[in-house]
This record gives structure tokens, C-alpha cells and sequence, in this order.
């Protein structure tokens, strides 16, 4: 039986990867100041967010696993499970975890919101891979928010960092959206590829004298596909978005 780290607090986990949090609904954890630090197969009942600057780990997440690498982020909702379950393996970590709990939002706009943000709601296929750009902007907030809590209570500080959160979350929104543009340009490449590809030459056509008549094979069609997939298009490294920069489209990863 997998031995399961029961999160009902953000103090359970500052507990386990020793770091003291000065707020008791919401931390932000700098891992390169924690590690190395044991895994953990994590039942939370708070949420979190969760990148590291370098990693390559399997984790576990409900019925399907994570490849966790450089750029991943994962966010997690109360009732989930995911992690890696203790081995007695210390890693060492850089990167950050931004958890709290939902009492922080509680009268707040984002307490109704928060369903909203589908990415909670996970499937491993929409796990979140970011640029290092988009790994920048994430990494300044959790420092931001740091700071505030590591300031004096008062009546505005709660206000103050659900009002962070709620930009963190906006901004993995707009992430995931520029990965969905990606894939879905990636993809309508590799379909524009393959229908060239697979179209028979006219001049066979009319060398033959049998136009229509050409066809090719299931088999012929997969293995196209399939090579296609694995050997990317030149001009499909970069895909201008709507935003009116340029960001690199991820292929096999994602």
C-alpha cells in the first residue's frame, strides 16, 4: 500500500520539507532553500502550484503519470493525490511551490472564481509547459508574494495576496491558452504535411492514364503520419500568435 502524505494545512507540507511558513493559509516555498528533500505521494486539501527550474521526475498524478521536466508546471486542487511516493531518495530542487488553502479565499470573488480555472481540474494530456519567458513571470510573482508575507499583518495583507494569486492564476490561463494556440498550429501543420505527402503526382496520372485510380495503403498513410510526426518542418519552429510575438511551438514534450 502506497504510504500517502495527508496535506490538510499548508503547514503539513512546510512540515515535511522543513520550511516555517509566517502565514497559516498560504506559503510560497523556495526549494532551493528546503533541499534536498524526500518525495511524497501528496492527498491535498489545499491547493498549489508547482514549477522547478530543473527536474526530471515521474509523478504520479489520480490514474495517470507526469513527466516532469524543466518548465512543467503542476497545479493541484483540494481532493486530489499526486507526487512520488517516499524511496528514502533526497533531491536536491530549485524552482517554487505556491500553496493555499481555501479558506484564504473565502468571501472573496476568487472563492467563486476559482472553478473556473480548469487547469485544477487535470488531465496529464494538459499539463502545462512553459517558455522560459512565461517560467520568468511565474518565478517574480512567488518572490512578490514572498515579500508581502513576510511583512506585518494587517487588515489588507489577506486581500493583498489572494489578489496575487488570482494574477498567478490568470497568467497560467493565458500560458495554457498559448499552448492550446501552439499544438492546435502544430498539429494543422503536421496534417497540412501529411495531405501533401500523400497526394499521388499528377504527372503519374497522366502518365498512366488513370486518374482517380491511384490509391495508397493503410499501412503506407501510418507510417507517412508517423514520420512526419517525428521529423518536424523546418518552418515550423516558431508560430506567430495574436499577441504579436513570436513563442517556440513544443513538439514531442507535449
Amino acid at each position: 500500500m502506497s504510504k500517502i502524505l495527508k496535506i490538510k494545512d499548508v503547514d503539513d507540507y512546510c512540515g515535511y520539507v522543513g520550511y516555517v511558513s509566517p502565514h497559516p493559509l498560504v506559503c510560497v516555498i523556495d526549494y532551493a532553500e528546503v533541499s534536498p528533500i524526500c518525495h511524497s505521494l501528496n492527498n491535498y486539501g489545499v491547493y498549489g502550484i508547482f514549477f522547478h527550474d530543473e527536474a526530471d521526475i515521474d509523478l504520479a498524478y489520480g490514474c495517470g503519470k507526469y513527466d516532469y521536466k524543466k518548465g512543467t508546471v503542476i497545479c493541484v486542487a483540494p481532493g486530489q493525490v499526486g507526487g512520488k511516493e517516499d524511496n528514502g531518495e533526497r533531491v536536491a530542487l530549485t524552482g517554487w511551490a505556491l500553496l493555499f488553502h481555501p479558506d484564504l479565499l473565502h468571501g472573496t470573488p476568487l472563492e467563486k472564481s476559482i472553478k473556473n480555472y480548469t487547469f485544477f481540474d487535470y488531465r496529464v494530456n494538459e499539463a502545462l509547459h512553459m517558455t522560459d519567458e512565461e517560467h520568468d513571470v511565474l518565478a517574480l510573482l512567488m518572490r512578490q508574494i514572498r515579500e508581502e508575507l513576510q511583512k506585518k499583518h494587517d487588515g489588507l495583507q489577506d486581500d493583498i495576496i489572494v489578489g496575487y494569486i488570482e494574477l498567478v492564476l490568470n497568467y497560467c490561463l493565458r500560458f495554457y491558452n498559448r499552448q492550446f494556440v501552439t499544438r492546435k498550429l502544430e498539429n494543422s501543420n503536421i496534417l497540412a504535411r501529411f495531405a501533401a505527402s500523400s497526394a499521388p503526382s499528377p504527372a503519374l496520372y497522366i502518365a498512366s492514364n488513370k486518374i482517380g485510380t491511384e490509391t495508397m495503403t493503410l499501412a503506407l498513410y501510418s507510417f507517412k503520419l508517423s514520420a512526419i510526426c517525428l521529423i518536424p518542418s523546418q518552418n515550423a519552429i516558431e508560430e506567430p500568435l495574436d499577441n504579436g510575438y513570436k513563442n517556440p511551438v513544443v513538439h514531442s514534450n507535449v
